[in-house]
Formats: structure tokens, C-alpha cells, sequence
């Protein structure tokens, strides 16, 4: 018997994927926004301000979404207990 879970309790391919491509976006649209707003007005530290709020959201949602699938390892493959529906 192998010790690797069967493919069918690996979930679904793209769910990783669209998990950190919404981190990544979530992390650089601040900074971006923020490199725009400091050329509209003339400024000069709104895209650190932008690249700041940007890093701790997404370190924010990855904490947070760590902490939910180790809480509920069913949660991530996608496969609820005999009892669900």
C-alpha cells in the first residue's frame, strides 16, 4: 500500500491556483495603485504606502487560510465527513 493520497482527495487543480493568483493580485494592485496616485499628484510615497497595505493583506489571507486547512484538512480536497450532503 502507498502512503500517498488517492488523486481524487488532491481537489481540484485550478482551486490552488486561483487561491495564489488572488494573493499575488491582492498583494501588488496596492503598490501599483499607489505607483499611479504618486504620478497623478506628484507624490512620492503613496506606492510604498500601496506596496505596505498590499504585503499585509496577503500575508493576512495566507495566515488566515493556513489556519482553516489545518483546522479542517476535508476542507481543501474539497470531501466533507459521511454525513454531508
Amino acid at each position: 500500500m502507498s502512503d500517498e493520497p488517492a488523486s481524487s482527495d488532491k481537489g481540484p487543480p485550478f482551486s490552488d491556483a486561483s487561491f495564489w493568483m488572488g494573493r499575488v493580485t491582492t498583494m501588488i494592485a496596492p503598490g501599483i495603485f499607489g505607483l499611479w496616485a504618486d504620478r497623478k499628484f506628484g507624490t512620492s510615497y503613496l506606492g510604498l504606502i500601496g506596496f505596505l497595505v498590499g504585503l499585509t493583506s496577503g500575508i493576512t489571507q495566507i495566515v488566515l487560510r493556513s489556519r482553516s486547512m489545518l483546522q479542517n484538512p476535508r476542507k481543501r480536497s474539497g470531501q466533507g465527513g459521511p454525513n454531508e450532503i
